[in-house]
Protein backbone atom coordinates (compact mmCIF):
# COMPACT_ATOMS: atom_id res chain seq x y z
CA UNK A 1 0.00 0.00 0.00
CA UNK A 2 1.46 3.34 -1.07
CA UNK A 3 0.98 6.31 1.43
CA UNK A 4 0.24 9.66 -0.14
CA UNK A 5 2.16 12.65 0.72
CA UNK A 6 0.86 15.55 2.53
CA UNK A 7 1.45 19.02 1.13
CA UNK A 8 2.35 21.84 2.79
CA UNK A 9 3.17 25.35 1.87
CA UNK A 10 6.98 24.05 1.24
CA UNK A 11 6.05 21.39 -1.46
CA UNK A 12 5.60 23.78 -4.30
CA UNK A 13 9.00 25.74 -4.07
CA UNK A 14 11.98 24.92 -5.70
CA UNK A 15 14.40 24.93 -3.80
CA UNK A 16 17.41 24.48 -6.30
CA UNK A 17 15.93 27.34 -7.90
CA UNK A 18 16.68 29.78 -4.97
CA UNK A 19 20.11 28.70 -4.14
CA UNK A 20 21.92 30.87 -5.92
CA UNK A 21 19.57 33.53 -4.61
CA UNK A 22 20.33 32.10 -1.02
CA UNK A 23 23.89 31.96 -1.46
CA UNK A 24 24.27 35.57 -3.17
CA UNK A 25 21.78 37.26 0.42
CA UNK A 26 25.02 35.52 2.55
CA UNK A 27 27.36 36.92 0.81
CA UNK A 28 25.86 40.50 0.74
CA UNK A 29 25.62 40.02 4.13
CA UNK A 30 28.80 39.09 4.95
CA UNK A 31 28.02 36.21 7.16
CA UNK A 32 27.73 38.69 9.82
CA UNK A 33 24.52 36.84 11.61
CA UNK A 34 24.59 40.13 14.29
CA UNK A 35 23.62 42.43 11.22
CA UNK A 36 25.65 45.18 10.64
CA UNK A 37 29.52 45.63 10.85
CA UNK A 38 30.77 48.31 13.30
CA UNK A 39 34.41 50.38 11.84
CA UNK A 40 36.37 52.99 13.45
CA UNK A 41 38.53 56.23 11.31
CA UNK A 42 40.12 58.86 12.59
CA UNK A 43 38.47 62.35 11.32
CA UNK A 44 40.90 65.26 12.54
CA UNK A 45 44.85 65.29 11.94
CA UNK A 46 46.59 62.50 12.92
CA UNK A 47 48.67 64.56 15.31
CA UNK A 48 46.73 66.47 17.88
CA UNK A 49 49.08 68.63 19.86
CA UNK A 50 49.58 69.68 23.72
CA UNK A 51 51.07 72.86 22.21
CA UNK A 52 47.76 74.98 21.64
CA UNK A 53 45.23 72.20 23.03
CA UNK A 54 44.56 70.59 19.80
CA UNK A 55 41.80 67.68 20.19
CA UNK A 56 41.43 65.23 18.00
CA UNK A 57 37.83 63.13 16.55
CA UNK A 58 37.26 59.56 15.80
CA UNK A 59 34.36 58.39 13.79
CA UNK A 60 32.65 55.21 14.09
CA UNK A 61 30.55 53.85 11.39
CA UNK A 62 28.06 50.78 10.85
CA UNK A 63 28.46 48.93 7.42
CA UNK A 64 26.00 45.69 6.24
CA UNK A 65 22.64 45.60 6.42
CA UNK A 66 20.61 48.22 8.24
CA UNK A 67 18.99 47.27 11.39
CA UNK A 68 16.36 49.44 13.19
CA UNK A 69 17.04 51.20 16.40
CA UNK A 70 19.75 52.95 18.12
CA UNK A 71 22.97 50.85 18.19
CA UNK A 72 25.77 51.57 21.00
CA UNK A 73 29.23 50.98 20.30
CA UNK A 74 31.55 49.86 23.00
CA UNK A 75 35.28 50.35 22.80
CA UNK A 76 38.37 50.40 24.80
CA UNK A 77 40.96 53.20 25.04
CA UNK A 78 44.73 52.46 25.17
CA UNK A 79 47.87 54.18 24.66
CA UNK A 80 50.52 56.14 25.93
CA UNK A 81 48.12 59.34 27.26
CA UNK A 82 47.10 59.73 30.55
CA UNK A 83 43.14 60.68 30.77
CA UNK A 84 42.15 62.92 33.89
CA UNK A 85 41.18 61.01 36.44
CA UNK A 86 43.45 58.32 36.13
CA UNK A 87 46.18 58.14 38.82
CA UNK A 88 49.21 58.89 36.60
CA UNK A 89 51.08 62.00 37.43
CA UNK A 90 49.51 64.57 34.58
CA UNK A 91 46.50 64.08 32.83
CA UNK A 92 46.95 64.68 28.71
CA UNK A 93 43.22 64.87 27.80
CA UNK A 94 39.86 64.26 29.19
CA UNK A 95 38.81 60.94 29.63
CA UNK A 96 36.28 58.96 27.48
CA UNK A 97 33.08 57.27 27.61
CA UNK A 98 33.09 53.27 27.00
CA UNK A 99 30.43 53.45 24.43
CA UNK A 100 29.32 55.86 21.56
CA UNK A 101 25.56 55.95 20.06
CA UNK A 102 24.48 55.55 16.49
CA UNK A 103 21.33 57.02 16.41
CA UNK A 104 18.31 55.25 15.06
CA UNK A 105 18.37 55.59 11.27
CA UNK A 106 21.89 56.84 11.41
CA UNK A 107 24.76 55.40 10.63
CA UNK A 108 27.65 57.03 12.09
CA UNK A 109 29.06 58.54 15.47
CA UNK A 110 31.70 60.32 16.68
CA UNK A 111 34.04 60.36 19.43
CA UNK A 112 35.50 63.95 20.57
CA UNK A 113 39.17 63.78 22.03
CA UNK A 114 38.75 67.11 24.32
CA UNK A 115 40.92 68.74 27.01
CA UNK A 116 44.28 67.99 26.21
CA UNK A 117 46.36 69.49 28.16
CA UNK A 118 50.10 71.47 28.09
CA UNK A 119 51.63 69.57 30.96
CA UNK A 120 55.13 70.89 30.21
CA UNK A 121 56.70 67.75 30.68
CA UNK A 122 58.86 66.61 27.99
CA UNK A 123 57.05 63.48 26.75
CA UNK A 124 57.74 62.77 22.95
CA UNK A 125 54.69 61.72 21.04
CA UNK A 126 51.48 60.31 23.15
CA UNK A 127 48.87 57.86 21.69
CA UNK A 128 45.74 57.32 22.27
CA UNK A 129 44.63 54.01 20.75
CA UNK A 130 40.71 53.38 20.28
CA UNK A 131 39.54 49.34 19.61
CA UNK A 132 35.92 48.61 18.91
CA UNK A 133 34.62 45.46 21.28
CA UNK A 134 32.06 42.88 20.64
CA UNK A 135 28.41 44.36 21.16
CA UNK A 136 24.48 43.51 20.75
CA UNK A 137 23.64 43.23 17.13
CA UNK A 138 26.77 44.19 15.48
CA UNK A 139 30.48 42.75 15.33
CA UNK A 140 33.75 45.13 14.74
CA UNK A 141 35.31 44.73 11.61
CA UNK A 142 38.47 42.87 11.16
CA UNK A 143 41.64 44.52 10.52
CA UNK A 144 42.69 48.13 10.15
CA UNK A 145 39.16 49.23 11.09
CA UNK A 146 39.03 47.79 13.98
CA UNK A 147 40.90 50.44 15.88
CA UNK A 148 42.41 54.02 15.24
CA UNK A 149 45.39 55.65 16.55
CA UNK A 150 45.72 59.80 17.77
CA UNK A 151 49.11 60.79 18.26
CA UNK A 152 49.48 63.80 20.56
CA UNK A 153 52.66 66.00 19.99
CA UNK A 154 54.25 67.35 22.71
Amino acid sequence: MKMKRKKNCFSKIDFKRFRGFLVLIILLLGFNVQGQIANIELVTPSAASEAGAVGGQFRVYLTGFYLAGARTINYTVTGTANPNGTAANASDYNALPISVTIPSGGSEAFINVAGIVDDNLVEGTETIIVTLNNGINYTPALGATSSATLSIAD
